[in-house]
């Protein structure tokens, strides 16, 4: 895109999850439905995104405009790890009424599950030339988790409880 057009936009983004489709939040609360035990790598830190503050973020540009074309990075603001990740959606799992039992999450190296890819240990993103260039506002990481489990309970409780 960049050695073609002038006149582009490029969001990088990380660790995205949204109501639907195969995303951490998904895999974490059929996991934590399912079984009592569940383990998370703790040594891999970055940025959870809701897929509907990406979506806001899109709209806000493109309504912006004004020629401020680039790559820019957008994900929540914050930065956590796998682990605590899990911990804060089994809390707003159980706080929603999405999960109802108990369930320990234990935190393990990267090493325990090995992948065919690496997974970087660092993966947060600089959102600081998005909201220069825009003006934009970035919500917590834990602001926007909230605001999911508050918005798709009823969703959430039919697939998980």
């Amino acid at each position: 895109v960049k050695e073609t057009l002038t006149r582009f936009y490029i969001l990088r983004t990380a660790w995205l999850y949204g109501k639907r489709g195969n995303n951490f939040v998904h895999t974490m609360l059929a996991a934590l439905r399912s079984r009592d035990r569940v383990e998370v790598v703790n040594d891999q830190v970055g940025s959870p995104t809701n897929a509907a503050d990406l979506a806001a973020a899109i709209i806000f540009i493109l309504e912006a405009g004004g020629g401020r074309y680039g790559l820019y990075h957008f994900s929540g603001e914050g930065r956590t790890t796998w682990f605590d990740f899990a911990g804060r959606i089994y809390a707003l799992a159980r706080q929603h009424g999405v999960i109802g039992k108990d369930c320990s999450i234990e935190a393990v190296p990267s090493s325990r599950f090995p992948a065919g890819v690496a997974r970087p240990a660092f993966s947060l993103l600089s959102k600081e030339k998005i909201k220069q260039a825009f003006g934009m506002e970035v919500p917590h990481w834990q602001d926007s988790l909230a605001h999911f489990f508050a918005a798709n309970r009823e969703y959430l409780c039919e697939m998980y409880s």
